[in-house]
Order: structure tokens, then C-alpha cells, then sequence
């Protein structure tokens, strides 16, 4: 997906009251009065499965897979005297590669009584025993895991607030528990009295207390750092306010955090969550807000890097294509839904009267389809079950294999909260939008475009191609050697760039034990005028793709249509360097180039700038990597160095070759150490399950550790270390 160098505001475009639900397939299951969900493949068959919970009624169930995309009945997590689980996450807290489950448990009231932190241990079949339960000196308003200390181990970051009187400030509080990586976290490390008011004084935002976070790299500097929400009851008022501030914490590995003002509103955003929804490379999140019970709007915060977010409203025009009105959201995935290779918003909202009565409550499902653009379009709606009174949760994953994103929603049989609940399963069988249809034959696949042997007139160009492929995780793009292209749907329709000449294109598909099945086309990119050039006026990167990866030197192909004038020039920054200039002599209004430019290896930032005679300039920016030809991972979640070898004997600077490949979510970064220390972090600008990186590390003479670690987006870490000699 191609985004402009300014940041682009997301839109929403007119949804029609009449959409209704196509392209899914619904099976309903009972629940155990369960309302909220997490996803996770509990007994490592490569089926998601699915953890439930009640914050009222019990502590947790277990949903295993049937292996159809369907659920099995629900089984109980061990019982224990610390109460009811009223926040989970999922992690591999004692490293033997089964996920387990943390959670804060409360004996008493939502808002007062005595708070645990519980790790539930997976066996590796489903099978859950209760280890290490930690009594909490404070409050549980929310509960995240991540890497916090960089050691490869998944740690746990709690935030609450208390309030000595009803009208005194808000002492919030953030305690963060390190894990060992054997199943058990250290004492906590406590942040008392954070000031999350906003700091210009208005006295509207003040006595701002925590109650939701959600983490992740979000200054993109390796670091888990976190997104605090909070309410505000300005001083002297005793009544709460729907007024919110949104703060970043950023992280520096000790479990500390410097709080600065991102945003604030009259409304306070809640239920946050991590995910890359524009596929930039960058951690964005999505929220919905509380304006007055029930009234809420539905947000995603677009990370522009650097600490900077937009947030940007989406609730627009489903609000308007509503009758009655207004819209409760009560939960949201992020996902292709479509199959277009751009990632897609499923939420939740309820269409409720004013007062609330049960009878007029009507729960919905929203597609939002996303777009090269950075727009969203409300694609369908539907009623989930129109006598239902509410849905709980909503959580994504392909549960039946085939590729696709599904949809699992915990639906409520009766007034909230409901002691019963169903479980709905949406099996997506909507079209993508390609027209080559996957082969007959199991585990092969096939490329529809480009040709065996064609001629395509210009870059970029589109490349179509469908797999069936049992067990179905991944299928991914080679140009020349090169990953230029990654999706979780066995369809692909995505635009490709590549210079002027002849290429290889090889697709490979990946089944759910790391096997793949490979094709591959020959084809021929042919030369013409304007094929770099933008529709209208502006700036066009064809090489290298966004997101793409390149060995160096690597050709940089843009061009520029002028708004006025002509265009003069065009200059190539790469990471806020001029490396090339191009001068346009002959002064017209439209103009490009091409330039080879030797880079390091790692993630790098393009941006074009196209001059115009009558002064202005247009812009344009993408995101890319260096690397290797050959890649460096397992097949299976873990890590690996290929280059020295263990043992080996090797000279100054020592080129070190590693790669790593996630158990779950994503790779964002590679971090080397030599005896303890880091010495390179490479971030991984794509949202890719594996990930490879080149480095040259100066040493000392003597022997040292090495030690690679590969960290995931959805927090913990995989790991490889050998011992080498310097001469």
C-alpha cells in the first residue's frame, strides 16, 4: 500500500442503510456466559483456538478448534480463591513454545476488594494448571504483555489509579512484573503518581486517572513502549466527566515511562489495541471512546512515526445510515477481510434509543474496507441476531484454514451482564478480487500474471496468483530473489514494480507445518515513456516498492507531474539525506528518473521532492529495506544465525547473517548482542512473520557470546546464540 508522504486523512465514505451481510457464513455454539475473547493456538495443531471469560460469572473456558473452523464445548480453567479474571492476555511465559495465559483475578467488586496476577501454564494440549499467583498492592484496570526489558521473555505492565477523597487528584499507577522465561515475573516495578493531565492548563482536563493501555514499538526504537487513556473529573467535581486524555509512555527498557499529551477530547478513548492497520510498517492502534453512556465512536490512531499519531474518527456515516440512532461499539478486529491485501476494520455497534430500553437494542456487525488511499468504506453491515441484547467481544483469525480472516463474537442471550452467552462464528468465504482461480489439485499453486513468457508495458504492473494449499498460512512473492510481497489469503491481486528487463517471479506457499510449494514465471518488463509518471499532478515512487526489500545498490525510480509550471528538478532523500538530483532541462511539466544508489543494509525511508518553475514543490515517501539475496530464518517459530558459524574463528568486523521467525503475529525487530550488549537493532518495516538482516558488528580479539533475538508484535521474543572467536 502506497501512502503520501503527508500524513493522509482517514476517511469514511457514505455507507448505504440497505447493506447486509454477504461473503460469511455463520455457526452458532454455546458460550459458558463468556463476553470477552482472546485468540491463540492452545494445542499447537495449527488451528486458532479461543479463550473466554466473564468478569462477573467465572474465571475463564477454553474453546478448542474442531479442526472445521468450528468450536468444541468449552472446558474450564482450574479454579482457584483469587476470584474472577477481569483482564487476560495471551504469552509464552516459560519459553517451551505453548502459549499460556496472565491475568489479573479480583475477589470482590469491580472497583474494590483484593487484586492477583495469575499465569495459567499450558501443558501444549489445551490443558492449563494455575503457577505463579502474585498478590497486587494496587488496583487492575488493565493488564498488557510485552518485551518491556528487551531480554527476550514476555513481561507484564499493569495500570491503575486511586483517589485519596472524590475531588482529589488521581494517582496513577503503572507496575510492570519482568518475566524469567520459566513461567514466573519478578517484583513489580512500581511508577506511582503519574500525571496524565493535559499540560496546558485547562482546568477541563484534570484528575485524569488510567484506565485502559496498550503497548508496542511505537517510536519505533526497539522499545515497548505504551498508549495510556484515561477520564478526567476535573477538581472540585464529584460527578464523573466524559472528558479524556490519551498520553504515550515511552519505554526504555526498565520499566519506567515518560508521559507526554498525544490527545484529548470530550469524549475518552478506551478497549485500545495494537495493530499496523495501513501496513507502513509502523504500530497504529484503534480505540472506541465513551461520550456518555451509551454513546461512543469508533477511532484509529495512525502512527506517523516518532511519537506522532493522528487520530481519526470512523464512525462518520454509520452513525447516519442508523435508525434509530446513536451507535454503542463494543468491539473491533483488524484483518483482510477482502482479500485485497489491504487490511480491513470489523467492529461492533449497537443501535440503542436514548433510555436505553432493551427491547430497542439492535446489534450490528460493520465491515469497513480499506484502500490504497487510506480511506475506509463501510462495505456491509448486519444484524448479528435480533433478539440478542448486546455482543460482548470480537476476535480474528483464519479458523478454518483456507486463508481467509473469520470472525468470532460472543453475542449475550439476555440482559447485561447475561450468565448466558453464544458463540458466533463468521467463516469468510468472500471472493478477492482476482480472476485466476486457485488449481484443482491440493498443495500446488499457480501464477496467473505475468504470463510464462509475456511482455508487461510498464512498472508497476499487476501480479495475480491463487494456491490451495492444505493447512494453508502464507503465500509470498519473489522477484529476482527478492521477497517483495506477503498476504495471509491464498489469492493474490497486488501491483508490483520492477526496472526495465527481465525477471523471475517465484510464489510460495506455506502450509501450517512450515512446508512450502513453490511456482515460478518468467516475464519481461518492457520500456515506455511516462511509466513512472502519477495519474495527476504530484510525485510516484515505482522503485523499489513500498515496504519492498532490495539489495544494494538499489535503483530509485520516481516521477513527478507538476501543479503549476513545470517541473525542474527532482531529489531523492534517503533517511533525510540527499543522495541524488535529478535536473529537468527540459523545463516540462512532467518528468522522472532513475538512479542506482549504493545503501546499508536495514530498513531505510525514501522521499521524492519534485520542484516546480513556479516555485512550489511536491513530495512523496516510502519505506524500504536492504538486504541480502539469500534469506536467513527457520521455517518454524524460532531464530537462527546462518553466518559464522558456531565456534568458528573469523576476523574484524564480523559479518553476522540471522534471521528469526515468529511463533505468533509478526517479527518487528532484530536485535544482535556480543557478551551482553547490544550491538545492532534492525527494525522490520514489514508486518512479516519471518525476517532476515545482514550486519557488520566490529569486535575485540578474543571470544565472545552472540546472541540474536527476534521480537514479535504480539510481545515475547524467540532466540539463537553461539560462542566465535575474533583473531
Amino acid at each position: 500500500m502506497r501512502l503520501s508522504a503527508l500524513v493522509l486523512p482517514v476517511l469514511l465514505a457514505s455507507a448505504t442503510a440497505s447493506l447486509a451481510q454477504t461473503g460469511f457464513t455463520t455457526k452458532i455454539y454455546p458460550a459458558a456466559g463468556d463476553t470477552t475473547l482472546r485468540v491463540a493456538d492452545f494445542n499447537h495443531d495449527g488451528k486458532p483456538d479461543l479463550l473466554g471469560y466473564n468478569t462477573f460469572f467465572n474465571v475463564g473456558n477454553i474453546y478448542l478448534n474442531d479442526g472445521n473452523g468450528g468450536f468444541k464445548a468449552p472446558v474450564a480453567l482450574p479454579q482457584n480463591n483469587t476470584g474472577t479474571i477481569m483482564y487476560a492476555q495471551i504469552a509464552d511465559m516459560n519459553s517451551d513454545g505453548f502459549p499460556d495465559i496472565v491475568a489479573c483475578t479480583e475477589q470482590t467488586g469491580r472497583t474494590s476488594g483484593s487484586f492477583y496476577l495469575v499465569i495459567y501454564l499450558n501443558d501444549g494440549t489445551g490443558n492449563f494448571t494455575i503457577g505463579q499467583i502474585t498478590t497486587l498492592a494496587y488496583g487492575c484496570n488493565t493488564l498488557i504483555v510485552g518485551d518491556v526489558n528487551l531480554d527476550g521473555h514476555p513481561d507484564v505492565v499493569i495500570a491503575s489509579y486511586t483517589n485519596a477523597s472524590p475531588t482529589s487528584p488521581a494517582n496513577n499507577i503503572f507496575q510492570t512484573f519482568l518475566g524469567d522465561g520459566a513461567g514466573n515475573v519478578g517484583a513489580s516495578i512500581t511508577q506511582q503518581n503519574v500525571d496524565l493531565d493535559s499540560p496546558d492548563a485547562s482546568n477541563s482536563f484534570t484528575n485524569c486517572g488510567v484506565i485502559n493501555i496498550t503497548g508496542g514499538n511505537f517510536f519505533l526504537d526497539g522499545q515497548f513502549s505504551l498508549i495510556a487513556n484515561t477520564t478526567c473529573k476535573p477538581i472540585g467535581q464529584t460527578n464523573p466527566s466524559n472528558l479524556g486524555t490519551t498520553f504515550l509512555g515511552h519505554g526504555y527498557g526498565t520499566g519506567q515511562y515518560t508521559f507526554t499529551e498525544s490527545h484529548k477530547g470530550d469524549e475518552y478513548l478506551t478497549d485500545g489495541q495494537t495493530a499496523d492497520v495501513n501496513q507502513d510498517g509502523k504500530p497504529d492502534a484503534t480505540f472506541y471512546s465513551v461520550t456518555g453512556q451509551p454513546y461512543s465512536n469508533l477511532y484509529y490512531a495512525q502512527n506517523n512515526g516518532s511519537g506522532s499519531f493522528t487520530y481519526n474518527q470512523l464512525t462518520g456515516d454509520i452513525i447516519a445510515a442508523k435508525d434509530p440512532t446513536p451507535v454503542q461499539f463494543t468491539g473491533k478486529a483488524v484483518a483482510d477481510f477482502t482479500g485485497d491485501g489491504i487490511n480491513d476494520i470489523a467492529s461492533i455497534f449497537t443501535t440503542v434509543t436514548p433510555t436505553n430500553s432493551a427491547q430497542n437494542v439492535v446489534p450490528y456487525i460493520s465491515i469497513l474496507a480499506g484502500s490504497a488511499n487510506g480511506a475506509f468504506v463501510e462495505s456491509q453491515h448486519w444484524i448479528v441476531d435480533p433478539n440478542s441484547t448486546g455482543v460482548g467481544d470480537m476476535v480474528s483469525a483464519d479458523f478454518n484454514g483456507d486463508g481467509k480472516a473469520d470472525l468470532a463474537v460472543l453475542v449475550l442471550d439476555g440482559p447485561y451482564p447475561s450468565s448466558t452467552t453464544s458463540l458466533y462464528v463468521y467463516t469468510n468465504t468472500m471472493a478477492s478480487n482476482t480472476s485466476c482461480n486457485a488449481p484443482t489439485a491440493a498443495n500446488t499453486n499457480i501464477i496467473c500474471e505475468p504470463a510464462q513468457g509475456s511482455t508487461v508495458s510498464g512498472s508497476p504492473f499487476t501480479v495475480t496468483a491463487a494456491s490451495n494449499v492444505t493447512g494453508f498460512t502464507l503465500n509470498r512473492l519473489y522477484l529476482d530473489n527478492t521477497a517483495v510481497y506477503q498476504t495471509t489469503s491464498q489469492t493474490i491481486n497486488t501491483p508490483i514494480t520492477a526496472a526495465t528487463g527481465n525477471h523471475d517471479l517465484v510464489l510460495v506457499s506455506y502450509d501450517n507445518s512450515g512446508k512450502a510449494f513453490t511456482t515460478s514465471t518468467t516475464f519481461t518488463v518492457g520500456s515506455g515513456n511516462g511509466e513512472c509518471l502519477p495519474s495527476g499532478p504530484g510525485v510516484n515512487i515505482c522503485q523499489p516498492g513500498q515496504n519492498a526489500t532490495a539489495d544494494s545498490p538499489v535503483t530509485l525510480t520516481a516521477g513527478a507531474i507538476a501543479q503549476s509550471g513545470d517541473i525542474t528538478a527532482l531529489r531523492f532523500y534517503v533517511d533525510n539525506v540527499a543522495v541524488y538530483t535529478a535536473d529537468n532541462s527540459a523545463k516540462s511539466t512532467s518528468f522522472q528518473a532513475t538512479q542506482a544508489v549504493p545503501l546499508s543494509a536495514g530498513s531505510h525511508h525514501l522521499v521524492v521532492v519534485g520542484y516546480e518553475s513556479t516555485g512550489g514543490s511536491l513530495t512523496f515517501a516510502e519505506n524500504f529495506t536492504v538486504a541480502a539475496s539469500t534469506n536467513c530464518y527457520p521455517s518454524s517459530a524460532g531464530a537462527m544465525i546462518c553466518s559464522p558459524i558456531k565456534n568458528a574463528t573469523v576476523s574484524s568486523p564480523v559479518q553476522v547473517s540471522a534471521g528469526a521467525t515468529a511463533g505468533s503475529g509478526y517479527i518487528t525487530a532484530l536485535a544482535m548482542y556480543v557478551d551482553n550488549v547490544e550491538e545492532n537493532l534492525a527494525p522490520d518495516p514489514y508486518p512479516y512473520k519471518s525476517f532476515s538482516t545482514i550486519q557488520s558488528l566490529t569486535l575485540s580479539k578474543g571470544t565472545h557470546n552472540l546472541v540474536v533475538v527476534g521480537y514479535q508484535s504480539t510481545g515475547g521474543a524467540v532466540t539463537a546464540s553461539e560462542t566465535i572467536t575474533v583473531q
